[in-house]
């Protein structure tokens, strides 16, 4: 049954059915989207973000944590989906939710994930905001835990994302320009034009189906003008600017990203690597463009191994 917004009363009843999503498993342990660790998938990933194959891992770049246990296709379908999937599949339909954007995003790294093995993920709604009047329409951040564990059941990584379920507005209001960011001395840059094909291939490199990343018509029914970049492309070329600079020695440790615009194709992203810590331990990271700060995040190193 289609719920209504607009009367007195029924507002709250949708935001209760929210916020009951709080403290609920996300998707069943052990779901069929695991994927072992291959080197066709790392290609294909380095093909689109070039570089971290050369400075010193000998299994799979950290950030592609989450795209062994990413569905693809199939979840497009949902043909595949979970329960809760479904539920929540449900819940949007039912409160005229549409949009969604993946607007922070942090991995933590325990040890690097070896060819052949196979992780597994267990998911928890950590949190759910109040209503949001945002850029893009009203909605709900919904924050995710997402703990990944090996055979042995030790975990290697864990990942927490924050998600807007939005209703995009009758006249969705553009993204307001971000102030600029100061957070310390430019140690490296790295230039990155984005295309239409670059959005499609690290949506592609990333597992991530989720058509506003290839299909135009959708993206702009969720009020953004085209195609954009995927949060989990952001981390990619974030890991390879932090890869670059240090060296072979300097092991990752955890990625943090937040991103105030969307990077649309004929943007033009310049992602810079700030020190802002004397040991450089931890690293800030900008990523802006003529039209203003796109993703602010940051880098966390360990130099033990360093010379």
């Amino acid at each position: 049954m289609q719920v209504e917004t607009g009367e007195t009363g029924t507002a709250a009843d949708v935001d209760r059915r929210w916020q009951a999503l709080e403290g609920q498993p996300f998707a069943a342990e052990g779901a069929p989207e695991q994927t072992p660790v291959n080197e066709a998938m790392i290609r294909h990933w380095t093909d689109v973000f070039g570089g971290p194959a050369d400075h010193g891992y000998t299994g799979a770049p950290p950030p592609m944590l989450m795209a062994w246990t990413m569905r693809g296709y199939a979840a497009t379908s949902g043909a595949v989906a979970s329960d809760e999937e479904r539920a929540l599949d449900c819940l949007r339909t039912e409160t005229g939710v549409t949009g969604i954007l993946a607007t922070d995003l942090t991995h933590r790294y325990e040890r690097e994930l070896r060819l052949g093995e196979t992780i597994t993920r267990t998911d928890v709604v950590e949190s759910v905001s109040s209503p949001k009047e945002t850029a893009v329409g009203r909605g709900w951040f919904v924050n995710y835990q997402q703990t990944f564990t090996d055979e042995a059941r030790l975990v290697v990584g864990v990942q927490r994302v924050r998600v807007l379920h939005y209703r995009p507005g009758p006249d969705v209001r553009p993204p307001r320009r971000p102030s600029p960011v100061d957070v310390g001395n430019v140690r490296y840059e790295l230039r990155v034009p984005v295309t239409t094909s670059l959005v499609v291939a690290g949506a592609l490199a990333t597992r991530d189906f989720n058509p506003v990343h290839h299909d135009r018509d959708h993206a702009r029914a969720g009020g953004v003008d085209d195609v954009y970049v995927n949060i989990y492309t952001h981390l990619g070329f974030c890991h390879r600017l932090v890869s670059e600079w240090p060296g072979p020695d300097v092991r990752l440790r955890g990625l943090e990203v937040r991103l105030a615009l969307p990077s649309l194709p004929g943007d033009d992203l310049v992602y810079r690597a700030h020190a802002v810590d004397p040991r450089s331990v931890r690293i800030a990271i900008t990523a802006v463009s003529a039209r203003g700060v796109h993703v602010v995040g940051a880098a966390d190193l360990d130099c033990s191994a360093a010379s």
